[in-house]
């Protein structure tokens, strides 16, 4: 099991949705750390805990410490995910670019899986859905991998309560 410390670089969620893609993508269990220690208040908060239980959704996934504020999980991913449509909802502003862009490569894998995103699509501190849409997306069509978005319901801080769906 890799052993992952949170508090690396930034020491930031990016560390953690990075764990997780990684994990699901390549089948291997992990243990991080220290999650988030370098924010005003560390650990998991609802976004990022959306994306530990997305990406354990996903992959079938044994999740030992996914709750608020918790500074430390466990994620032992189980399968490749399925080809069907996931439903997420970060029931906050949470960012759903960021979602997005955990569960990209895992989906990618599914050759088809599609996503509908609920949460903040334009909030602080996070891509908006149109940076998604006409920024990241071409550049990651040129390396091979071919998404569509759509803005369903535009979602601000500090309610969010947007929704995006991706195919």
């Amino acid at each position: 099991m890799l052993l992952i410390d949170g508090s690396y670089g930034e020491g930031g969620g990016q560390v953690l949705r990075t764990c997780l893609s990684l994990s699901v993508v390549l089948n291997k269990p992990f243990r991080i750390f220290n999650i988030r220690k370098n924010r005003p208040k560390p650990g998991l908060q609802p976004q990022h805990l959306a994306c530990v239980k997305a990406c354990a959704e996903i992959s079938k996934a044994e999740v030992s410490g996914a709750e608020l504020d918790s500074t430390e999980i466990v994620f032992i991913p189980k399968k490749k995910p399925a080809k069907i449509i996931y439903t997420f909802n970060i029931k906050t502003a949470g960012s759903t670019s960021l979602l997005f862009q955990t569960l990209l490569y895992p989906l990618a894998l599914s050759e088809g899986g599609e996503l509908i995103l609920k949460g903040g699509t334009h909030v602080p501190f996070s891509p908006s859905f149109h940076y998604i849409k006409y920024v990241f997306l071409p550049f990651v069509e040129v390396l091979g991998l071919k998404a569509e978005v759509q803005l369903e319901k535009a979602g601000f801080y500090p309610k969010g309560g947007g929704k995006i769906r991706v195919s």
